[in-house]
């Protein structure tokens, strides 16, 4: 830990909340953690966003693609947004 880390957590003990190293390292995991779901999360809605835009302007309108049903077109978007997923 950081000095200005070690400071935050020495202030709150002065306020009367007692924690151990491990209680500290086990609340430093849980935020790495939690903001690499919000991290991951942010890159698949992008994908997703971009399987749709590529969907709606180039495919949709487009031989074997105006009739599909909507269980195919969802099978499409996704290989697109794994297609998109591997070049990115």
């Amino acid at each position: 830990m950081g000095e200005e880390e070690e400071e935050v957590w020495e202030e709150e003990e002065e306020e009367g909340i007692s924690m151990t190293s491990d209680t500290k390292q086990s609340i430093l995991m849980w935020m790495k953690q939690i903001c690499c779901v919000i991290y991951f999360s942010s890159i698949s809605s992008s994908m997703n966003a971009a399987s749709a835009m590529v969907w709606q302007d180039y495919l949709k309108e487009r031989g074997i693609f105006k009739t599909m049903q909507e269980k195919s077109k969802a099978a499409v978007m996704k290989i697109i947004g794994n297609f998109i997923d591997y070049f990115i």
